[in-house]
């Protein structure tokens, strides 16, 4: 990843803090997927607003827009 700084105008604190906020990001989104997906396979015909919704009564707090892209 060394060779791409010289190309772009970050510094090399950015980039790297940005990647990691990039890789923390995905864990997070991999981790409420499992959790949407099962919520589907009990109720296939369930929407991104009432998979928010039952996510919720879990006590797990997700903004309606990112199940949306999830899903």
């Amino acid at each position: 990843m060394d060779e791409i700084l010289p190309y772009t105008s970050l510094k090399r604190s950015t980039f790297y803090y940005q990647a990691q906020r990039i890789n923390r990001r995905k864990n997070k989104d991999e981790e409420l997927l499992k959790l949407i997906k099962e919520v589907k396979s009990k109720h296939p015909c369930f929407g991104y607003r009432t998979v928010t919704l039952k996510l919720r009564s879990q006590g797990i707090k997700v903004n309606h827009k990112r199940v949306s892209r999830i899903m």
